[in-house]
């Protein structure tokens, strides 16, 4: 009976380290970090949108011209104080009056100025739904990368995004929604280098013809490894266009269970099928040299073939529980 609580005492000891552990590695990682508090103006009041643009439509007409066309503007009359008063472009530069009776700009917020956190905790007051609500451990949060990177607040929408939400990957490319600074993947290019060239290899997901958008696969706003997962596993976003490989299947590949970039490079490779390696080399990285016939035969077997001539179901098999197996 001792030993039994002796058991099950040193069980939970060693769950509790285990625990602690996670945790501070979670906190040196950046990942249980606090929510940024928005930058504000004290003693400043809010003045409303006309005292702005008394101004700022002679010093800054472009700019003023297209906010008048951007989704901020089209809200602005719905963003007002306890007071009435509407805030408009204060909603985001914070109450204009210390700004407005000096015209120092380090009197007013300028998202270019803050540090990400900052403009990013800007956003995120009204911004915070859906994948937003995890922005704080995304990987481009944790990466220093604020909103205003990749999206232009001013940024006036198109007659085609005024009339319909764009629905297709060329849409996408040429509309640019979300008053994305360039529209993808060339947004996405000025950052991730080496995934535009992975992209021009001769195995590639169709993103340079136009036939598919980086946030197809990716979820830029609130997700650790970017991959739209929604809180499950990197697969469901690859079966999402290849429901075929899976399954259930009676017989399993493991990789195809676990993690289908085991054996893929999503952005491109030199080998066919995304694939990383040749085979029979991909294969050997976890099974071993074989032979139906004998030991003595495994080499001559493999030379100069692929696995997949002998294992052709090589996702999964209801029929052979060696992937289809020919022998």
């Amino acid at each position: 009976m001792r030993k039994n609580v002796l058991s099950i005492k040193g069980v939970i000891l060693c769950a509790s380290l285990i625990l602690i552990f996670s945790f501070i590695c979670a906190c040196k990682s950046g990942v249980m970090r606090s929510k940024a508090p928005a930058p504000t103006i004290p003693g400043a009041s809010y003045v409303g949108d006309e005292t702005c643009l008394g101004c700022h439509e002679d010093a800054n007409p472009d700019l003023m011209a297209a906010y008048k066309h951007s989704i901020h503007a089209a809200i602005a009359d719905f963003e007002t104080t306890p007071y009435g008063v509407q805030k408009g472009c204060e909603a985001c530069h914070g109450p204009g009056s210390i700004h407005a009776e000096g015209g120092d700009p380090a009197s007013i917020i300028n998202l270019k100025k803050v540090t990400p956190d900052e403009a990013s905790a800007i956003c995120l007051k009204c911004h915070k739904s859906g994948a937003l609500m995890k922005w704080q451990g995304s990987e481009h949060s944790l990466n220093g990368v604020s909103c205003i990177e990749c999206h232009k607040i001013h940024q006036a929408r198109s007659a085609i995004q005024r009339a319909k939400a764009p629905s297709s990957a060329w849409e996408r490319k040429v509309v640019r929604p979300h008053a994305l600074i360039k529209a993808e993947p060339d947004l996405c290019y000025k950052c991730h280098k080496e995934i535009q060239t992975r992209l021009n290899y001769t195995s590639h997901h169709p993103v340079r013809e136009g036939k598919m958008v980086c946030s197809e696969c990716h979820e830029p706003h609130g997700s650790p490894r970017l991959i739209k997962t929604e809180g499950r596993t990197i697969n469901d976003a690859c079966f999402t266009c290849h429901p075929q490989y899976q399954g259930p299947f009676a017989y399993e590949h493991d990789p195809v269970v676990e993690d289908c970039t085991i054996c893929h490079e999503p952005h491109g490779t030199v080998v066919n099928n995304l694939l990383k390696k040749t085979e029979p080399f991909l294969c050997l990285q976890c099974h071993h040299i074989h032979s139906p016939i004998s030991s003595d035969e495994s080499v001559k077997q493999v030379v100069g073939r692929k696995c997949s001539y002998c294992h052709p179901e090589i996702h999964g098999s209801n029929a052979a529980p060696h992937l289809g197996a020919k022998f």
